[in-house]
């Protein structure tokens, strides 16, 4: 019997529906940070919580470099997470997996978090400016909403904090 979500469900067509829905980037990104943030800097929330949205455009995967020790060991858990997530997927037949979690995004991110200005962020990497903007608006809106889903809670205020400081030069329209 297949775990977690899927088990209930009864036809193949929805164990895809429930498995895609399971997998929202929400509840992926708020597990990953963990319920009790504290080892997460300021700047490291929004670099992990980039993984669920990003997809590196290269046909050839970037060399992935970490901006810190703690957001570099959150890889390696949610790396581990995601291969068990997948195997579940393909023992119940799914022939569409969830995407892998890319960390392409990390160091920019976390930059950006730091208060650095936008020419040393972009620096050396491939990103464009406009694939920039549109990322972070994207991951300011995922710390939104893992600051509603966890309402009242450390993490939730941190995610709201990280939201907060990414919301500032280009990416505000300023």
């Amino acid at each position: 019997t297949p775990p977690g979500p899927v088990r209930h469900l009864g036809n193949r067509s929805q164990q895809g529906l429930r498995a895609r829905c399971a997998c929202h980037p929400l509840p992926r990104a708020g597990g990953a940070v963990g319920r009790r943030p504290d080892d997460l800097g300021p700047a490291d929330l929004p670099a992990v919580a980039g993984w669920f949205g990003h997809e590196t455009r290269s046909r050839q995967a970037p060399v992935v470099r970490f901006p810190s020790a703690v957001v570099a060991e959150r890889h390696e858990r949610i790396e581990a997470h995601w291969q068990r997530l997948v195997h579940r997927e393909q023992a119940a037949g799914l022939t569409r997996v969830t995407r892998a979690p890319d960390p392409g995004i990390s160091v920019q991110v976390w930059r950006w978090a730091t208060g650095a200005d936008l020419e040393d962020v972009l620096g050396d990497s491939a990103l464009t400016g406009g694939d920039f903007v549109r990322g972070i608006k994207q991951i300011a809106d995922l710390c939104r909403q893992i600051s509603v889903a966890y309402a009242g809670t450390a993490l939730a205020r941190q995610a709201r904090g990280a939201s907060d400081r990414l919301i500032r030069g280009v990416v505000a329209g300023e």
